[in-house]
């Protein structure tokens, strides 16, 4: 069964950048991506992803909160942090808000892959850079 991944980050070229790193992986289904946080709580009224790969850092809403409501109305998804920051203090607000992971944005299509399967175990997956 394929996961289902849906991104939120609100640079073009990070989306685009992870889609074509993972679009031809037999095991993911690109359910596609949105750049804020309103947008995100829109889709997910539609469409259900197994994991999210989320940006702290968002124009409407910190992604740290955004984790933490998706979190408690989908506890089912998967959410993995997505930043450039590599401070302690933002990997644990991230999982103490739900997520299962945290990955940096120059992490390799290895290690995004590695961090999807991983969460999808229900383990953590954390990228410390």
């Amino acid at each position: 069964m394929k996961t289902k991944l849906l991104i939120v980050d609100d640079h073009y070229m990070i989306i685009e950048g992870i889609k074509a790193m993972v679009q031809d992986e037999p095991n993911i289904e690109w359910l596609g991506h949105v750049y804020n946080a309103d947008a995100c709580l829109s889709f997910l009224r539609h469409h259900t992803p197994d994991v999210i790969l989320m940006d702290i850092n968002l124009p409407d809403k910190n992604g740290i909160d955004l984790c933490k409501e998706v979190f408690q109305m989908y506890p089912g998804i998967r959410i993995i942090g997505l930043s450039t920051f590599n401070q302690l203090s933002f990997i644990s607000k991230m999982l103490d808000n739900g997520a299962m992971g945290y990955l940096l944005k120059n992490a390799t299509r290895h290690e995004i892959l590695t961090a999807i399967e991983t969460v999808m175990q229900r383990k953590k997956y954390l990228s410390l850079g």
